[in-house]
């Protein structure tokens, strides 16, 4: 099923980068709790080790490569949170993506 937004395709119908948005969705979904737990003052380390995978799968500019998609949708207000948070300095991936969705108005 394609979503579209305005005419944006927030998934954009490419078998391969429909993996790559569910897939970019369960590692969010999987960050959750160790960025909730991490938040409310449990272990950084696991969240470290968690957002330095993430920051390895960013294709750039945006998660899945050119385009914006639900990945980015689901994604940006979780990690936004995470680099206040945390300063998020070694992932740097991920602090790229992030200015380049503000700048952008993505955010």
């Amino acid at each position: 099923e394609i979503i579209e937004d305005g005419g944006a395709k927030l998934l954009p119908g490419s078998s391969n980068i429909d993996k790559d948005v569910t897939a970019w969705r369960k590692e969010i979904n999987q960050m959750l709790p160790i960025g909730k737990n991490a938040v409310l003052g449990g272990s950084k380390k696991s969240l470290m080790k968690k957002l330095e995978e993430l920051d390895a799968l960013a294709k750039g500019p945006y998660l899945c490569g050119d385009d914006v998609t639900l990945a980015d949708c689901a994604a940006f207000p979780f990690l936004w949170r995470l680099n206040t948070e945390f300063d998020l300095r070694t992932c740097p991936n991920i602090q790229k993506w992030l200015k380049y969705c503000e700048s952008n108005n993505i955010a």
